[in-house]
């Protein structure tokens, strides 16, 4: 036989809530207590940082192919990566979020477009 328990609305939020509370809780220590303590520093900390490579990229004579691309979209499309460098490294955490969510908005537009054709033309 099964246990039934009926609950009103109001108890049932209060249940949840403390429920999602006190879970929020224990991740919280047990994330506190596996961090590690702050200052301590790797190995890894202390090696210079060069864009997520070795220092051994350094002694290599030829850029690498990611680095052309990149000089060569920077070259000719420096206007457009001027207006996005000025416009989006402002310190405003609210200009970032309108560009990123203008961003989105044309992304989801696109994806609507494309879905709708492939729909109605069978692509």
């Amino acid at each position: 036989m099964a246990l039934t328990i009926i609950l009103n609305p109001i108890t049932l939020m209060l249940l949840t809530s403390s429920f999602i509370a006190i879970l929020i809780a224990l991740i919280t220590i047990i994330f506190k207590a596996v961090a590690k303590k702050e200052g301590s520093m790797s190995e890894d900390a202390i090696v210079m940082y060069i864009g997520g490579e070795h220092e051994s990229i350094l002694t290599l004579k030829f850029p690498s192919s990611d680095a052309l691309y990149w000089a060569v979209l920077k070259r000719v499309f420096r206007n457009v990566y001027n207006y996005l460098i000025n416009s989006l490294h402002t310190g405003n955490v609210l200009d970032w979020l309108r560009y990123m969510s203008m961003w989105y908005g044309f992304l989801m537009t696109l994806a609507i477009m494309v879905s709708i054709l492939v729909v109605l033309y069978g692509w």
